[in-house]
């Protein structure tokens, strides 16, 4: 009897520091996704990824997704991976470091469209592997937007693989 009464006190410990332990973790960032495709059609399924410092955390498909919604905890680098067989998977980085003392929490809207590897032919396969974007916060905008400096960098890689290629002159 007095074992179970002990056993049952530690589990309800358990539980309790569990839960407090979920209570204390902040969630300042709301992202927001419309899914789609350069095809125009619905997609029928889309397979999401969470990674976080590389390691996985989740995994879905979607069935008809038009949009996904996730919230990120503060202080942590995420990856979410959007893919779908026969097309193009798409990668977004998210720094939800924030320099600034807060409790709000921060919305961003974004946009995947996911695209057939004969619309992307100038890009290589290392290209790929590489997010398309980085969002983190911003202290001008007071809230979390794209690195421009980083999209410039990409569009230049692009540029430059597509002359390489005689795509364009």
């Amino acid at each position: 009897m007095k074992v179970s009464v002990l056993l049952l006190l530690i589990t309800s410990i358990c539980f309790t520091l569990s839960a407090q332990k979920e209570l204390k973790k902040e969630y300042p960032l709301l992202v927001q996704c419309k899914i789609g495709s350069s095809e125009k059609k619905k997609l029928k399924t889309v397979e999401i990824r969470v990674y976080e410092e590389n390691k996985m955390l989740s995994e879905e498909v979607r069935i008809n997704p038009k949009t996904y919604a996730i919230e990120l905890e503060k202080d942590k680098k995420y990856v979410l991976e959007f893919s779908k067989e026969g097309f193009i998977t798409k990668r977004v980085l998210f720094d939800t470091q924030i320099p600034v003392k807060t409790k709000k929490v921060y919305l961003y809207e974004m946009e995947i469209e996911l695209l057939k590897p004969a619309e992307i032919a100038q890009m290589n396969d290392i290209d790929l592997d590489f997010p398309i974007a980085i969002i983190r916060y911003s202290i001008e905008k007071k809230g979390f937007e794209h690195c421009r400096y980083y999209t410039h960098q990409i569009q230049l890689e692009e540029l430059k693989m597509m002359k390489r290629k005689g795509q364009i002159n």
